[in-house]
């Protein structure tokens, strides 16, 4: 279902509405005469981007500030320890979480009465029509942990490679520039504005300055340290046996700041990413 949800049409599909909301955020930071915490707003932007463009929702700005708000709650507290204590965090994850779900069915109910004048299918409908497909008819429970699945995978490390993006452009000058005459070149750009109608995927997969500095921010700050796999089979790593069974955990920061094939690791350099190296 994932691999449709984010195959190359759906993207195509979203990007109008990806865009909309970008700008209309945009405009607000802009207009902002205070400083912004770029880490906060990225945060927001990302969770009304999944509400809006994947999942469908029109929810008012205010219901969405609220909801946006107990998201926040419940990540915070997603990684608790499980001790079910009166004022542990724990169980303000998990009030917040009974929260957001209440939220989300009223929004689902509403989305599964207005079928009219859908110009896009986002990724909800495409989990429920897969359900179809397979002739299983998701209850209302699979669809909220199925939404939830959703902004949760959208929503932290979207926020940080955002934040991260931000902070090394505006600490190197020279790539911000260099950036901007890609996206001139493309057309893309114009005297400091998005041309219309100029983001398409296949006008955004030709940019390979764009795509050095995005792989140079993942690799200097890469917004998911590691993960951890079951091992399906006994196997040999450098003359230790790993036994089938075992949890294994592996590291993505270290492994981008210890292996042999980046120099310099501390320094910020898109071009190491470059055809010519």
């Amino acid at each position: 279902v994932f691999s449709k949800i984010f195959s190359h049409e759906a993207l195509e599909s979203y990007l109008p509405k990806i865009q909309l909301v970008i700008k209309d955020t945009l405009r607000a930071w802009s207009s902002e005469p205070e400083p912004i915490n770029v880490y906060h707003e990225a945060q927001k932007l990302t969770f009304r981007m999944a509400i809006r463009v994947l999942l469908g929702f029109r929810i008012p700005d205010e219901e969405l500030g609220r909801l946006f708000e107990v998201y926040q709650q419940f990540v915070e507290n997603v990684f608790s320890l499980p001790v079910d204590l009166p004022f542990s965090g724990y169980r303000r994850g998990i009030r917040a979480r009974e929260t957001l779900q209440q939220g989300l069915e009223k929004a689902i109910q509403e989305k599964l009465q207005n079928t009219q004048g859908k110009d896009y299918a986002d990724a909800l409908d495409i989990l429920i029509e897969s359900g179809k497909e397979h002739g299983k008819e998701l209850t209302m429970q699979e669809l909220k942990d199925g939404t939830l699945e959703l902004i949760f995978a959208a929503y932290a490390t979207t926020a940080s490679a955002s934040t991260s993006l931000i902070m090394q452009l505006l600490k190197h000058p020279r790539v911000l520039e260099k950036l901007r005459e890609e996206l001139r070149s493309k057309g893309i750009l114009h005297n400091g504005c998005i041309c219309e109608g100029s983001l398409r995927l296949d006008n955004i997969n030709g940019l390979q300055y764009l795509d050095c500095v995005i792989k140079e921010v993942l690799r200097l700050f890469t917004p998911i340290s590691g993960g951890y796999r079951t091992v399906l089979q006994t196997f040999e790593l450098d003359g230790f046996q790993i036994p089938k069974g075992w949890s294994v955990m592996y590291s993505i920061r270290d492994t981008h700041d210890t292996a042999p094939v980046f120099k310099d690791v501390d320094v910020f350099d898109p071009d190491r990413f470059g055809q010519g190296r």
